[in-house]
């Protein structure tokens, strides 16, 4: 029954994580149209991945990390990419809420320099994120991790009805969290 719960939970979260919790952390802006939206849509049809929104991340607002990535279930897929990847291309216009209000001052990402990607670089980095997709390495993930859950939660079971494995740790009676985490003690060494 709890791995089915995780199950239930990990899919719930792979629809509910990217439409409702990453925004109220990060901006999300729909990519402009130009040159390198062209050829994001591009690879994305030449590899038929079912690209619904390209979109920008404020990533530069916590950290100078570039990246880029991909969610939705089925064919409902989008791409993020974050602003660091290039900021001149990427650029999110904002209105700078610390100033005075009537000033029409906009600000974005730092200027690019060093480190910012060119398109064909961009365009190389979702071909990367592309080829997790087209070798199904989500959903394959997924497959193990269940797998990994339905073996642990089988095998706490069944230790968690274990005297001999509560004694051998000193305990005399079969608290349920403390049964967990010895399980997850004696465990250990095999998922490493």
């Amino acid at each position: 029954y709890l791995s089915a719960f995780s199950l239930t939970m990990v899919l719930v979260f792979m629809g509910i994580y990217p439409n409702f919790i990453a925004p109220l952390f990060n901006e999300f802006t729909p990519l402009k149209d130009g040159e390198l939206k062209t050829a994001i849509e591009q690879l994305a049809s030449a590899h038929k991945f079912p690209l619904k929104k390209l979109f920008v991340v404020d990533g530069s607002t916590r950290s100078s990390h570039s990246n880029a990535y991909f969610f939705g279930l089925g064919s409902n897929k989008r791409v993020v990419l974050y602003d660091t990847l290039a900021p001149d291309l990427l650029a999110i216009v904002k209105a700078d809420t610390d100033t005075d209000t009537t000033a029409d001052t906009k600000k974005g990402p730092p200027k690019s320099g060093k480190g910012a990607c060119s398109i064909p670089e961009i365009v190389a980095i979702l071909a990367h994120e592309l080829g997790h997709w087209a070798m199904s390495h989500l959903l394959k993930g997924l497959v193990v991790t269940m797998l990994h859950l339905l073996c642990f939660f089988t095998f706490y079971g069944m230790m968690m009805s274990s005297t001999a494995m509560f004694k051998s740790f000193g305990f005399d009676e079969k608290p349920v969290i403390v049964g967990l985490m010895l399980f997850s003690n004696v465990v250990a060494p095999v998922e490493q």
